[in-house]
């Protein structure tokens, strides 16, 4: 028979053993940038959502960061990255996917996608959500805080100039014939209402200035990110309704404020707003008058780019991080947490499946309008996305910003904005 002795060294080893086998192992640790540049309860939404995760998923410990606004996202992220300390995923702007591949920043989410499980998710996404995040036949990113741009109109200055408050205005002619009731001067002939609002701030300009040349029946760019069209007939035309607008008094002067738009329109200084899905809860919650919700006017066609945010997944990590922020994606685009963020934040769920769960169907019995952002994606284009992303969008609305001012005409800001652009473009051909 064998004596094994007892010794301090081996109750040692007994205690560690012990001790290892109660406590949990560690949970794998990803942080995730996201952005807020609407109004409303996103960051309570985000955390609430990381939190719930992390409940069903003890072993994943996900770290959720705010890093301001798309742009200041954007920069964090790569900042981060170049660092060596990137985020394992991160919410950005859809938009920036040839910057981001580019720069060899992250990796493509197709990587990911082993199982017919996997397809299947993806293929049951809106496919004008998709559009920003394909590069031919790569898929770069997931599709999650995606929006459109919509109109919001005050149903009691509707009734009061006249108007049905029923019908909001669907070509770009009703829109002038209802601007000339709608806006509101006192004795003076100062404006104490204006008809519309649209904003034309940077880095917003680009999307409406897109959504109009898309109703003008043009488009701004070409599907492989290299080349531009922003001196087009329908561009000129897009640009030209604009200036028509504030220069017959239907929307203020100067530069309009991404903030100031829904703001004014809850304060009742302007009874018309074109502005994202992403505000519909705040507008519709907050107004102190009935709220009406439409598609975006026509002139040729309806039309609206797409917006919002995409998951993009970093290069540089720990694999074990990058497949449980995968882990973590999939849950976010589930029809269950898909149509939770939608209903409490207003941005549009971006699987049709969503729209199938008790929880939308109630809402939505509820609350009709969050339908109409949903049905425009029949009429959506994909958001103006480019190789040298942000130099191409900041040279094209310095020039739109410049027509809207009256410093330039549409013509000769869009011509300058081309110009610029294909220089910028050109070492990508």
């Amino acid at each position: 028979m064998n004596d094994v002795r007892f010794t301090p060294k081996l109750a040692i080893l007994g205690i560690a053993f012990t001790l290892s086998a109660a406590l949990p192992a560690l949970a794998t640790e990803v942080t995730m940038y996201y952005p807020v540049s609407a109004g409303g309860p996103i960051a309570k939404a985000y955390e609430s959502l990381a939190a719930d995760f992390t409940r069903e998923h003890p072993d994943i410990q996900i770290k959720p960061v705010f890093a301001g606004d798309q742009v200041e996202t954007l920069i964090k992220a790569q900042t981060a990255a170049n660092a060596g300390m990137a985020p394992a995923m991160a919410v950005l702007d859809s938009t920036n996917v040839f910057t981001l591949v580019d720069a060899g920043l992250i990796k493509p989410a197709s990587s990911f996608i082993r199982t017919p499980s996997d397809a299947a998710t993806i293929a049951d996404i809106y496919p004008a959500f998709l559009s920003n995040a394909r590069i031919g036949d790569t898929l770069w990113s997931v599709p999650f805080q995606r929006s459109t741009m919509i109109l919001y109109y005050n149903k009691n200055a509707f009734r009061d100039a006249g108007l049905d408050p029923e019908h909001a205005p669907a070509s770009w002619d009703e829109l002038r014939a209802m601007a000339a009731k709608l806006t509101d001067r006192d004795a003076q002939g100062n404006t104490t209402r204006y008809a519309v609002e649209i904003p034309s701030s940077q880095p917003d300009v680009y999307w409406p200035f897109q959504a109009m040349v898309t109703q003008a029946g043009g488009t701004l760019m070409s599907d492989d990110g290299k080349a531009v069209f922003f001196d087009s007939a329908a561009s000129i035309k897009a640009l030209s309704f604009w200036r028509e607008l504030v220069t017959t008094g239907a929307m203020p002067s100067g530069i309009t404020a991404w903030g100031t738009a829904p703001t004014d329109f809850l304060n009742q200084k302007t009874a018309i707003i074109w502005h994202t899905t992403g505000n519909l809860v705040r507008l519709t919650s907050e107004a102190s008058f009935p709220v009406g919700v439409a598609i975006l006017p026509a002139d040729t066609r309806r039309g609206t780019p797409v917006g919002g945010g995409n998951i993009f997944f970093f290069k540089g990590v720990p694999e074990e991080q990058s497949q449980a922020a995968w882990i973590f994606a999939q849950w976010l685009i589930s029809p269950e947490r898909a149509a939770e963020f939608s209903i409490r934040t207003g941005y549009i769920a971006v699987r049709a499946a969503a729209y199938q769960t008790d929880a939308m169907k109630t809402y939505i019995a509820q609350h009709p309008s969050a339908l109409v952002a949903r049905d425009q994606l029949e009429f959506a284009v994909k958001a103006l996305s480019l190789f040298d992303n942000a130099h191409v969008h900041k040279t094209l609305m310095d020039q739109l910003q410049s027509a809207i001012r009256g410093e330039a005409t549409p013509a000769a800001a869009l011509a300058k904005a081309q110009a610029t652009a294909t220089k910028l473009l050109q070492p990508f051909h």
